[in-house]
């Protein structure tokens, strides 16, 4: 069978995502934020978590005993 020659072999990058354990201030993540799962630490999952919308946080330890 012929290979498609559209289809290139790119990888896929989520370019909101920084790599695991990773703040976006440059400190070591331990948290989870919003939807998509953005890391951040302690401070600046505090600063995000500090407004009137609900916003989803997790440890990324699971914190929940869910083995996750």
């Amino acid at each position: 069978m012929a290979k498609n020659p559209n289809k290139l072999n790119i990888p896929k990058v989520n370019m909101y995502r920084r790599p695991l354990g990773v703040c976006g201030c440059g400190k070591p993540a331990t948290y989870e934020v919003y939807e998509d799962r953005q890391p951040h630490c302690r401070d600046c999952m505090l600063d995000a978590a500090d407004n009137e919308v609900y916003i989803e946080v997790r440890r990324y330890d699971g914190g929940f005993n869910d083995a996750s």
